[in-house]
């Protein structure tokens, strides 16, 4: 997998180091990823990531894990709805999101808990590349990029 700085990641090795942590189960303390581990994107390279995925689709996978009301009303373009759910860890890493470059993470704004939750669950489960957007959707509309959904174009 391609890192950010330009150089290769040997394709599922968080994978495979989380499964093999995983297995070591109770003995050492269960596997834990704290704030200090999330790394974070600006809204600038948000909006750049998501204009080269117009190009190419499997450039970024936006994840907005706010409710499906507040999803439904308003939300980056392109964006996936994904509440945090208690099986994650069970399923495994998705199939249909392997593929993908990059993978954001925003909630509303920097005090966004469901996101910054989110965001170590899918590095928990072994997704690679996966980021916070810290400012979320206020500092993307405060940027007036667009969004999709119900209150789009108000």
């Amino acid at each position: 997998m391609k890192k950010r700085d330009g150089t290769v990641r040997a394709a599922g090795f968080r994978a495979v180091m989380f499964a093999g942590l995983a297995a070591l189960g109770p003995s050492l303390g269960g596997c834990e990823i704290s704030d200090k581990d999330i790394e974070f994107i600006s809204v600038t390279e948000v909006r750049q990531l998501q204009q080269r995925a117009e190009k190419e689709p499997k450039e970024v996978l936006l994840i907005d894990p706010r409710g499906v009301a507040a999803y439904r009303r308003s939300h980056l373009p392109a964006a996936i709805n994904l509440e945090l759910r208690p099986d994650m860890e069970e399923r495994g890493v998705d199939p249909r999101w392997k593929g993908y470059d990059n993978i954001v993470v925003y909630g509303d704004n920097p005090g966004s808990a469901s996101a910054r939750a989110m965001t170590k669950r899918l590095m928990l489960v072994g997704y690679d590349d996966v980021r916070l957007f810290a400012g979320g959707l206020e500092e993307w509309v405060s940027m007036q990029y667009p969004v999709e959904g119900e209150e789009a174009g108000k």
